[in-house]
């Protein structure tokens, strides 16, 4: 299986999203609800 980036590695966010580690876990919350 492949790498999944999770919101448990911080560190990893930013580069990979751009976003917040705030913001990151927002996004994850909307598209889970979809």
């Amino acid at each position: 299986m492949g790498q999944v980036i999770t919101a448990a590695r911080q560190e990893w966010i930013g580069p990979f999203t751009g976003l917040s580690p705030r913001q990151f876990r927002k996004l994850v919350g909307v598209v889970a609800e979809r």
